[in-house]
């Protein structure tokens, strides 16, 4: 089928940028409203923003790093270098840039950030993540691709507001943490590159070169972690960083900036290609002699750093979100020895079942059998002895004085291990059940066998609970081994039943029974 693409708007900045931003969409008949395109950070009147910093004493451009005020917080040498229109070296901590008060002019190496954004980049709808960004142009490694901008808030603020997916909160530790995972600021920010760079900058404070207030801010930040924190909010206003999306394996990292001040809780925002970035390139036969290309683009994604469970609503329950960033390293994920889902459907004998000519969806509860599961369940066909049982029944039969020890735990337990004649139970989900009867069998599986009591402690009903065996990430199937022995399933008239084996995996029996 052809996707015919619609153009919603031809520049989504109008004009504010000095390349059109064009948004497409070749999914559905969305488009963007109650948004307002702005390129520079909103200040509402009642905030009010640090004085500038009194910046560097270089002429025209910042080219001796040992003279450079600015260099020198940023530990002794520019963070950039002008290759291929200027790239940051390595993530750092917070990097200062020159700002107003510096005598250098705007094409200063260390004035990276504060340029337009100068790739040609593309929005574009997604058919189940919104709206994304894409890239045009070849974005090298290092280089500063945009600055999230918006309306700058109180953090506090944002607490009373029930949903709004556009909020950037400016935690300066956390944030380069979120290199790797960022999340709320619950401490101070020592142990980072920003504690070095107050002992450079606080041992060499009479440089005349470095102000009195470089040292003052940097340990502001170092000692005053009760400060309000400050985030943008980029929902109804903001540039095109609102349209990136996160991903568990992304792109582009996020880097705090300063350069018109040096207090930290207010730092900009930008967002830097972690690796060289290419247009995807399909590449077609047009004739015997030449090749031709069709640029599909390749979209941009930052992580956006949740700590799990960091998120409440305004009566503080725990909000989630599911990541759907596709991505081998996607943290939304299933955790080894996380509980799935448990067997339901209904309750029966396994005596009945015998007179059933076929039902697949048969699930005997035989706790001895179902525990060696984990590596292989057969129909019980004897006693439970040497099992964990016998250790619990020892144990809970030598401790029954013990007042937390009920005399049914004991009575329960002995039923279990002597009466191996009761009748045994199962639980049919053919005709009714949960999501548990959809999942197949493998000789390899993700999932393993757990039984539970809970509500009574008799075995022979336990319930069985579905767990990971191992981390189960994003389109992988679940799977658990059916567990019969080879031969032991029959039909009504007693002979053996085979069902062939369809898992494919390299541990594969061959054989279900």
């Amino acid at each position: 089928m052809i996707t015919i693409a619609r153009l919603v708007t031809s520049d989504l900045t109008d004009g504010q940028e000095k390349l059109h931003i064009p948004v497409i969409n070749t999914i559905d008949d969305a488009t963007i409203t109650g948004f307002t395109y702005t390129s520079s950070l909103q200040v509402p009147s009642n905030l009010k923003l640090p004085p500038n910093a009194d910046g560097c004493k270089c002429k025209e451009d910042c080219t001796n790093s040992k003279t450079c005020a600015c260099a020198k917080l940023n530990g002794g040498d520019f963070p950039y270098v002008q290759h291929r229109g200027g790239r940051l070296i390595k993530a750092k901590d917070v990097v200062f840039e020159c700002g107003p008060n510096c005598g250098c002019g705007p094409d200063c190496i260390n004035r990276i950030s504060q340029r337009k954004i100068k790739y040609q980049l593309e929005v574009f709808r997604t058919s189940d993540r919104g709206w994304a960004v894409k890239t045009r142009d070849f974005i090298p490694s290092g280089a500063p691709v945009c600055e999230y901008i918006g309306k700058l808030k109180r953090t506090s603020e944002m607490d009373k507001v029930a949903s709004n997916e556009y909020i950037f909160e400016i935690d300066c530790e956390h944030t380069i943490k979120g290199i790797g995972g960022r999340e709320r600021r619950r401490g101070d920010i020592s142990g980072s590159d920003v504690d070095t760079q107050l002992e450079n900058v606080a041992a060499d404070e009479n440089d005349p070169d470095i102000s009195g207030s470089d040292v003052t801010e940097l340990e502001n930040v170092a000692a005053d972690e009760n400060d309000p924190d400050f985030c943008i909010d980029a929902g109804s206003i903001g540039n095109v960083a609102r349209f990136i999306n996160h991903s568990c394996d992304p792109n582009l990292f996020v880097q705090c900036v300063v350069s018109s001040h040096h207090d930290l809780k207010l730092a900009r925002i930008v967002l830097v290609a972690a690796e060289n970035i290419y247009p995807k390139q399909v590449w077609t036969a047009a004739n015997k002699r030449n090749l031709l290309f069709v640029c599909l683009n390749q979209e941009l994604t930052y992580d956006y750093g949740y700590a799990l469970n960091s998120v409440v609503d305004e009566n503080d329950i725990v909000k989630t979100l599911t990541c759907r960033c596709g991505t081998s390293k996607c943290r939304d994920f299933i955790p080894s020895g996380a509980p799935v889902c448990e067997y339901i459907g209904k309750l029966k004998r396994t005596s009945e079942m015998d007179k059933v000519a076929s039902n697949e969806y048969i699930f005997e509860i035989d706790c001895e059998h179902t525990i060696k599961g984990i590596g292989g369940r057969e129909r019980r066909r004897g006693d439970i002895s040497g099992s964990d049982v016998d250790t619990q029944l020892e144990n809970v039969a030598a401790d029954e004085n013990d007042p937390d020890v009920s005399g049914s735990d004991v009575t329960e337990l002995e039923n279990v291990a002597a009466d191996e004649n009761d009748p045994d139970f199962c639980i049919d989900a053919g005709s009714i059940g949960n999501v548990a009867r959809f999942i197949n069998h493998s000789c390899d599986p993700n999932l393993f066998v757990q039984c539970v009591v809970s509500s009574h402690h008799d075995l022979k009903l336990a319930r069985i609970v579905l767990v990971a065996a191992e981390n189960i990430y994003p389109k992988q199937e679940l799977t658990y081994d059916y567990g019969y022995a080879l031969n032991s399933v029959v039909d009504e008239n007693d002979i053996v039943k085979t069902l062939t084996c369809r898992c494919g995996t390299s541990k594969c029996r061959g054989r279900l029974y």
